[in-house]
């Protein structure tokens, strides 16, 4: 197994392939008629791959990250059987490349009832957290860390729930670290190389948390963890579908 995954998430790198999966959504959960144009590029490094180094692999790299708060991770909402199969592929039609912001905005208007209510973007602000999450009116993510816990059980064990911290939640403050030194970074391959960077450097703290050895994440390390970051840490607009029928279809 890799020990690598690059996960395709979104924000504001314009909707082309190159992108990875972006996705055309609204904004503001009570607005699904203002639509943004997503990107994100997160990295999963293993604590052995980690180490110290420079910062500065772009100019647009932010490598004080002193002021980053990470985020409360909400509680993932899941809706199973909100969607059926149908459903989720005609959303990633319509609001992944290479669908368009009209296009999206025309899938929503059809009020396909429950499952337009499941994949509707909710802000980070937010107590839960749907298959797609919003840190603000720009930013938008597909939500790997709330897979994770969905599919390993351990919603339970969440800050969110008062308990002693999920994987999820390690995830939810390295991904939101690799977001806020990257920020600035407007080409998807600056944002990119940006997050490959931090990882190793600015963010390394929150990196090292999630990588630990016998630590909550470490399953992703294993035969079995392999399986849920196949569901949770999309590739492809294929892969997209998967993640989002954790959330709004079958549940697995």
């Amino acid at each position: 197994m890799d020990p690598k995954r690059v996960v395709a998430a979104l924000a504001a790198c314009g909707l082309v392939a190159s992108c990875g999966g972006q996705l055309a959504e609204p904004s503001d959960a009570s607005n699904p008629d203002v639509f943004v144009t997503p990107v994100d590029d997160h990295v999963y490094v293993p604590q052995y791959d980690v180490g110290p180094g420079g910062c500065g692999a772009v100019a647009c790299e932010l490598c004080d990250v002193s002021g980053y708060v990470p985020p409360v991770m909400g509680v993932p909402l899941q809706m199973v059987g909100a969607c059926a199969a149908s459903d989720i592929t005609a959303y990633i039609t319509a609001c992944f490349p290479p669908g368009t912001s009209a296009t999206c905005q025309a899938w929503f208007a059809l009020d396909a009832g429950a499952c337009t209510t499941c994949l509707t973007p909710t802000q980070q602000t937010a107590s839960t957290w749907g298959a797609i999450t919003c840190v603000d009116s720009t930013t938008c993510n597909i939500n790997e860390a709330g897979c994770v816990d969905l599919l390993q059980g351990t919603v339970i064990d969440e800050k969110a729930h008062g308990g002693p911290g999920s994987c999820g939640d390690l995830l939810t403050a390295s991904f939101g670290c690799e977001d806020y030194a990257c920020s600035s970074c407007t080409s998807p391959t600056d944002f990119t190389s940006c997050v490959s960077d931090v990882a190793m450097n600015a963010c390394v703290s929150y990196v090292n948390a999630e990588a630990t050895k016998n630590g909550v994440c470490s399953f992703l390390e294993s035969e079995a963890g392999s399986v849920v970051q196949s569901e949770c840490f999309p590739q492809t607009n294929a892969d997209i579908a998967t993640t989002i029928n954790v959330f709004c279809g079958t549940g697995t």
